[in-house]
């Protein structure tokens, strides 16, 4: 029962060793590095990564960063090169510090990360990056139809790219405020000549409050349509075509508390 205890102390001496040795031997590695002891590097780097069977892969990755950057100083570029694979394999995002490595050495890492990319491009990425450029293609081509019919008139533009409701929202509300504001136009100046030619002292101040009232409800239509126009192209024009956002958001909005029923407005840059 006494040998279960001893096995269990030596396994944890013989771990601690090990580890404490693998640290010695990586600070030897930076050591040998910085004094620019480039073979021993390489040898000690290759030692290291040969009877390591699981290292941490921040840490493997800075020993094949010194074993490649001194294979490159060494004018060895293909076993450089294959240093720099290994590292782009544990991580392709990778990126040499400024710091710690010189412009040349960065430069090489660089093209072998570029291509290396190239190369691990598969098919599928391809494929889906062929059907995004067909799906905005295809957008802005319904954009760019749209885009005379939203200025001839407002929310016409918005069928183009599918947003049927405030289309006939926008053609509502236009509706609702010109054909009006076109009758109050005439009118006022109909009005207008009634109460120019009225001699009636007694009808003039009719022919005028008809007319000041024709006058005024003609300038908020038109005033209010103009509002739409503008409203409807801004939010036609100004968008995000990749994303096929509309610059305004319109959504309803209910307050249960108050029994009402309104419209949200949310504006993107």
């Amino acid at each position: 029962m006494k040998t279960i205890p001893a096995i269990f102390l030596i396994l944890f001496a013989f771990s601690s060793g090990y580890c404490q040795s693998r640290d010695d031997q990586i600070d030897q590695l930076e050591r040998l590095y910085k004094a620019f002891e480039y073979e021993q590097v390489i040898d000690l780097s290759s030692r290291i990564i040969a009877e390591s069977d699981s290292l941490p892969e921040q840490m493997l990755v800075e020993i094949y960063r010194m074993q490649g950057a001194s294979y490159y100083s060494i004018d060895k570029q293909e076993n450089a090169r294959n240093s720099f694979v290994k590292i782009l394999d544990i991580n392709a995002d990778f990126e040499l510090s400024s710091r710690d490595n010189s412009p040349k050495i960065i430069a090489f890492f660089n093209n072998i990360k570029l291509d290396y990319i190239s190369k691990n491009i598969t098919t599928e990425d391809t494929a889906e990056k062929e059907a995004e450029v067909s799906i905005l293609q295809e957008r802005f081509s319904k954009y760019k139809a749209g885009m005379l019919r939203s200025i001839i008139w407002p929310g016409w533009g918005h069928y183009q790219i599918d947003e049927n409701a405030k289309a006939r929202l926008l053609n509502l509300a236009g509706i609702a405020t010109l054909a009006p504001g076109i009758y109050y136009a005439f009118s006022t100046e109909s009005l207008e000549k009634d109460y120019l030619n009225e001699t009636d002292q007694s009808k003039i101040s009719k022919r005028y409050n008809d007319y000041n009232d024709a006058y005024h409800y003609r300038n908020y239509l038109l005033s209010a349509f103009a509002v739409i126009w503008l409203y409807s192209q801004y939010d036609y024009f100004f968008r995000d075509i990749n994303s096929g956002q509309p610059a305004v958001l319109i959504s309803p909005q209910a307050d249960p508390t108050k029994k009402s029923i309104g419209l949200n407005f949310s504006l993107s840059f």
